[in-house]
């Protein structure tokens, strides 16, 4: 169970995150009207608001909540900039909760985040259980990861380019293009506790791709031929990314990730009809295997920048394959650009 109370509260509205730091070390506080989540609740209360970049943690004290004043700021240091703290909130809790000798040094080792803050509380009931009412207190449960599991659909403009060192014809050298949708799952996870920006990433995706096209060649005024391929796919793919959240605000962030990817492909269809024609009299058609070295796992460099707003990410990515067919005279690459909407659990 969760409890949420709203409140008109004084909101800390300048960022934590490095890259957005000034060099102005006083609070910038606005009035606003929130939702505070309980976390402790009892004669001593503590309650957050939960930002994507950004945390506020409120007491109530005498009919109002207050609050815990934390802010980091740069501080010009001859020339040299160098990241300095305001922690006026460790003043405010030795007022709020007293000097006992346990609770008083916890204070001083506490940082200002979900978990210390909690458990300072919780140690200052334990040591004074004189001081709830019929023994009750309201503690929140654990904290969701700050770990994202999403999932993600959308569209690919594919290009494969086809070689031959030994076949002339067109259809053997040549760009093939398709369009082809796609839906998946995937999760992040940030990889230090200092810099949750970081994030490393596992998706896994399954689409569908069809390359087809026709080509003619007419080698003199009366030998014709003309060549229809038709490649067809179903792909399953698992990539692995390295990504960084640039925050813009207390809600929104520039997403930036690269990685690598393998696709598996399964064919469907596999064909290249070649119909030829000897002037007008006679005509004939022969039915082979447009990739006679197909390529089953194909691995992608992949690039992607974004746009996150809480729990949704739009995201431009493209990725660059070794291709689809090698071995013997036939060589390939492929290219993709997608665009996907990703959506948060």
């Amino acid at each position: 169970m969760e409890i949420y109370v709203a409140a008109r509260v004084d909101f800390e509205v300048s960022s934590r995150e490095n890259e957005l730091l000034s060099d102005r070390k006083e609070p910038v506080l606005e009035r606003r009207d929130v939702f505070l989540r309980t976390l402790v609740e009892g004669p001593k209360s503590l309650y957050e608001y939960s930002g994507v970049n950004h945390n506020n943690y409120y007491v109530f004290d005498e009919g109002k909540f207050t609050l815990l004043l934390y802010r980091k700021y740069l501080f010009d240091d001859h020339g040299k900039k160098q990241k300095k703290e305001v922690e006026t909130f460790r003043n405010q809790l030795v007022y709020y909760l007293g000097t006992g000798e346990g609770v008083y040094k916890l204070i001083y080792e506490v940082s200002y985040d979900y978990r210390d803050l909690t458990e300072l509380f919780i140690a200052y009931y334990s040591q004074n259980s004189d001081t709830r009412p019929d023994g009750y207190i309201f503690i929140a449960p654990k904290k969701k990861s700050t770990n994202d599991v999403f999932l993600f659909a959308g569209l690919s403009s594919n290009v494969l380019n086809v070689s031959s060192s030994v076949r002339r014809e067109e259809m053997y050298n040549a760009q093939y293009n398709s369009l082809s949708a796609f839906f998946g799952a995937g999760g992040e996870f940030k990889i230090t506790n200092s810099n949750p920006n970081w994030r490393i990433g596992l998706e896994g995706a399954l689409s569908a791709l069809r390359y087809y096209d026709n080509f003619s060649s007419i080698t003199d005024s009366i030998l014709k031929r003309v060549y229809e391929v038709n490649l067809s796919l179903y792909v399953a793919q698992v990539n692995v990314l390295l990504g960084y959240n640039f925050p813009l605000n207390d809600h929104s962030s520039v997403v930036v990730n690269t990685g690598i990817g393998n696709r598996l492909s399964f064919i469907k269809d596999n064909q290249l009809i070649t119909r030829t024609s000897i002037g007008t009299t006679s005509s004939f058609s022969q039915e082979s295997n447009f990739a006679s070295s197909f390529r089953r796992l194909e691995q992608t460099a992949i690039g992607s920048v974004g746009y996150r707003y809480k729990n949704l990410s739009v995201l431009l990515r493209y990725e660059y394959g070794n291709g689809l067919l090698s071995g013997g005279s036939e060589e390939s690459n492929s290219n993709y650009a997608s665009v996907l909407l990703r959506v948060g659990l």
